[in-house]
């Protein structure tokens, strides 16, 4: 579930950050000593007054530094070889916060009984000497930082200037970005996370809920939300979990604001007051005026319609979008937070997303929807945010040294020393061309990863050569060619400035006859399809899993050879994020273009969700009070038979409740 961003600059975030949080430091520092970035996205200046001194850069959390030195409140570092200045408040003493002393080896052969890499042990045992009624529990996703990074890609937004992390040009909203992923996998590795401001975002939210006083709850419902803390008290001791979650999440939100639509009960006004929102201030002609949502629950935009994500979020709790569920309408304050309090017990803590990170990332072991779908936000950095939030409530209440449990999730490749670190070089790993004996190969384009070319020559060898966009990057695998049996087959391989990789493939057929231009083999649109090992009837693609992106396709496509793009219901063209039913793919041959509708397994009214909507589609199908039709017929045949029964109804019912995934 996407969230609604709260737009602030990165600068000015980094500055509030670094007067408000207080970063433990047990003893008097000696330089250099390695750091890691604790903020979002921290800015990098080239002078100590870093008020008044340009930004030269810009670090994401997770990035391993040197620090050098220290002048007031700020730090000198060298950051992959170049020095400037950040707010020493946003860096944290990674030598200081791990320890190896009296009693480390049994307690690291403890965690090491538990599950945890013996990589975990410096973190944990420091953490331990600080807390000892703290206890950490391994939780075993069976995947890999790598695979995770990669999946989670395009579900991770960054607010950030930094060009070197985008995963394209194109901003998802305002300044955020989504982020490549060497940088998702920064934000990823708990050992980044195993710290003692951070480490809550691993909280358990339901054993801890008992651990709380009015201090704690005052210090999180600031502004606006001071108004309302006897209605979060209540929607946590009624949902049996935390309160400060359910605060810091509303916090996070926009909710503390008085003035954030979402909380005001006059959404009209406040937009048509705004000449700057072009959004529509209804929904499908209902006014939106008189409805709450202080969690943002089922807040994104819906460019078809015109609607922003706040006004998505007002319809959901008014009942227009999926029912009265919930307590809906939410037409007052206390029942959005009661009833949002709700969906969050329901939807998420109960269904094995029982902590900050796995709303974000939802790897664990224990997860009721499939791995990498059902996430609450977009902004990566949110969990830690919060993390932040809880852990300096705790702080002022008194309460550290409760009995907390922290979920730590450990992945098959998280035995590996220190957490992980992305560069701050570029990571353009693309070709700006590739020419075979001076003449540009016909089709090419930089997304594609293998080509195929028929050469006519008597020669036996010819000269690859290829240019990349980034003026840094290497290129290897080009030269003098020898033909051997008639063909060629190169593997061309790109390097960024960062040291990430991409290699693309070429083929090249010696032919016959005099020097010519190059010839690529015709490519038939129905032979690309028949090889892509997708479900296919007709012009549609159906049995595709919920999650499943728009670059899977594309890529799945561009390696047979054939170019593509995808449009949504809208006719808008996609380049990244999730398939949805009713999107369509255009695959382009030599001499053909065809185009395929997309339906997504259970997924039918194209909102990338699997829901009681889908569920009531299906059902009123099987009753004859609706008719599904084409990409939504083979959408709601979940179990493929060729007709929508009880049986795709059960299956779909099982996976909304947690019971199996589609």
């Amino acid at each position: 579930m996407k969230k609604m961003f709260t737009i602030v600059t990165i600068f000015t975030l980094s500055f509030i950050l670094s007067l408000v949080i207080n970063v433990n430091r047990v003893m008097a520092e000696n330089y250099p000593f390695e750091g890691m970035i604790i903020a979002d996205a921290l800015g990098v200046h080239n002078a100590p007054n870093i008020l008044s001194n340009s930004q030269i850069s810009e670090l994401a959390f997770g990035t391993k530094v040197k620090v050098l030195g220290v002048q007031g409140s700020v730090y000198k570092i060298d950051y992959y070889g170049s020095d400037g200045y950040v707010a020493k408040s946003q860096v944290i003493n990674v030598d200081a916060n791990t320890s190896k002393g009296d009693g480390y080896n049994e307690y690291c052969e403890s965690l090491k009984g538990l599950g945890f890499p013996e990589s975990y042990c410096p973190y944990l045992f420091y953490i331990h000497t600080k807390h000892p009624a703290w206890s950490f529990r391994p939780e075993n996703t069976g995947v890999s930082l790598v695979e995770a990074a990669e999946k989670e890609k395009w579900l991770s937004a960054l607010q950030t200037v930094n060009p070197n992390y985008y995963l394209n040009g194109s901003p998802l909203e305002a300044d955020y970005y989504y982020v490549n992923a060497d940088v998702v996998k920064m934000f990823l590795d708990a050992k980044n996370g195993l710290f003692e401001n951070i480490i809550f975002q691993f909280l358990d939210l339901e054993s801890s809920k008992d651990f709380i006083n009015d201090t704690a709850v005052s210090s999180v419902a600031t502004g606006n939300l001071a108004n309302y803390k006897n209605e979060f008290i209540v929607a946590a001791n009624t949902y049996a979990y935390n309160v400060l979650h359910l605060l810091a999440r509303s916090k996070q939100e926009g909710a503390s604001n008085a003035k954030y639509r979402a909380v005001t009960g006059t959404y009209t006004t406040e937009l048509n007051d705004d000449p700057t929102v072009n959004t529509v201030s209804t929904y499908e002609g209902k006014s939106l005026d008189g409805y709450y949502n202080f969690y943002n629950i089922g807040a994104y935009p819906v460019p078809s319609m015109n609607l922003g994500a706040i006004g998505r979020g007002l319809a959901y709790a008014a009942g227009f979008i999926g029912g009265t569920s919930y307590g809906r309408p939410w037409t007052s304050p206390e029942k959005a937070i009661l009833g949002g309090a709700e969906f969050l017990k329901e939807q998420y803590v109960s269904k094995g997303q029982n902590t900050l990170y796995y709303e974000k990332f939802n790897v664990g072991p224990n997860n009721g929807y499939s791995k990498y779908s059902h996430q609450y936000m977009t902004n990566i950095y949110a969990p830690i945010q919060e993390a932040k939030s809880i852990y300096s409530a705790y702080s002022k209440a008194g309460l550290l040294n409760s009995g907390f449990v922290f979920l730590i999730p450990v992945y098959t490749d998280s035995g590996s020393n220190g957490g992980s670190t992305a560069s701050d070089r570029s990571y353009n790993n693309y070709l700006k061309n590739i020419k075979v004996n001076g003449r540009d190969i016909s089709d090419f384009d930089r997304e594609t990863l293998e080509y195929h070319y028929n050469v006519y020559t008597t020669d036996t060898e010819v000269e690859l050569t290829a240019e990349a966009e980034e003026n840094g990057a290497t290129v290897e695998g080009v030269g003098k060619l020898t033909f051997v049996n008639d063909r060629i087959n190169a593997v061309i391989v790109v390097t960024a400035p960062s040291g990430t990789k991409r290699s693309i493939s070429i083929e090249l057929i010696r032919k016959d006859g005099e020097e010519r231009n190059l010839e690529a083999p015709e490519i038939k649109v129905n032979d690309v399809v028949n090889n892509l090992g997708i479900k296919m009837t007709g012009d549609c693609f159906y049995g595709l899993s919920l999650g499943t992106g728009v670059g899977d396709i594309i890529n799945l496509v561009n390696s047979r050879g054939a170019q593509v793009e995808v449009k949504d219901a809208s006719g808008n063209v996609k380049n990244n994020g999730p398939l949805s039913t009713g999107d369509t793919v255009i695959i382009k041959g030599t001499k053909e273009s065809k185009n395929f509708s997309i339906g997504i397994r259970g997924e039918i009214n194209g909102d990338n969700k699997v829901n009681i909507v889908d569920l009531l589609l299906v059902q009123k199908h099987i009753l004859s009070k609706g008719d599904l039709g084409g990409n939504k017929f083979l959408a709601g045949d979940t179990n493929y038979d060729g007709k929508i029964n009880i049986v795709d109804l059960l299956l779909i019912q099982k996976h909304i409740l947690g019971k199996g995934n589609l």
